[in-house]
């Protein structure tokens, strides 16, 4: 089978090459330009990597890679988290994270991703505060990351998406203290203010949400019940 030509079925406005606008600086990058420095996280449907560019070191991107062959729901997630990026992630919205660019990897038959870096997730954030006892902060922070992230929210609302998986993991923080929402993988549009499928991490999923088999439509405040939990989660 010809994967490559079916990736380019699928994709016909993404290659293996893009031109991406760094911070002013306009390159023209490919795929084997990337290269990885480090792991930042994996999950069931792809890796994300720290990366620089091949002779230009101080460009730095986190990218995140999808398999595009594996099954259905891979297919949808890979779509999914790239049209909504797309459409959040290029405006400089500053509670978002920034979109670069997406390529192809016809080699491995994988959608690259390539977004801007931050410092940590909210999860690992957590950790190191509990670790080294600055608890007297907490308050501060949890003020700051709430505005920020319910700034997020009311954007993705007002472009009719719902996130649908808010939690820790997908918060990052910059050492400027700015959160923002990350991994759009299994966001939805929203019509008439509400949406029905199932998705979500069950921890975070409102009591209307939890009832087997019953599509009970939901809204933004099933988002903003996931960041309640977010904020008082200890893991």
């Amino acid at each position: 089978m010809d994967t490559s030509s079916e990736i380019k079925v699928r994709l016909p406005d993404v290659k293996d090459t893009a031109t991406i606008d760094f911070n002013g600086e306009i390159l023209e990058i490919n795929v084997q330009m990337l290269q990885e420095l480090d792991k930042l996280g994996e999950g069931c449907f792809g890796t994300v990597s720290l990366a620089d560019v091949k002779d230009h070191p101080q460009v730095r991107m986190a990218i995140k890679k999808m398999a595009l062959q594996n099954t259905g729901e891979n297919q949808y997630t890979a779509m999914t988290d790239l049209k909504t990026i797309r459409a959040v992630g290029s405006e400089g919205y500053p509670y978002i994270i920034k979109f670069y660019a997406a390529l192809i990897d016809t080699n491995d038959s994988q959608l690259i991703i390539c977004m801007e870096t931050m410092d940590s997730s909210m999860d690992r954030f957590y950790l190191t505060m509990h670790r080294i006892d600055q608890l007297q902060y907490l308050d501060q922070v949890l003020r700051r990351l709430s505005n920020n992230i319910v700034g997020a929210l009311n954007y993705l609302k007002l472009k009719n998406i719902i996130h649908r998986d808010v939690k820790p993991q997908n918060i990052l923080v910059n050492k400027l203290s700015i959160y923002k929402l990350c991994d759009f993988g299994i966001s939805g549009l929203l019509k008439d203010s509400v949406a029905s499928t199932n998705f979500g991490s069950m921890k975070y999923l409102p009591p209307e949400r939890l009832t087997p088999g019953d599509p009970t439509p939901y809204g933004i405040r099933s988002d903003i019940w996931a960041l309640g939990i977010s904020l008082v989660s200890k893991e």
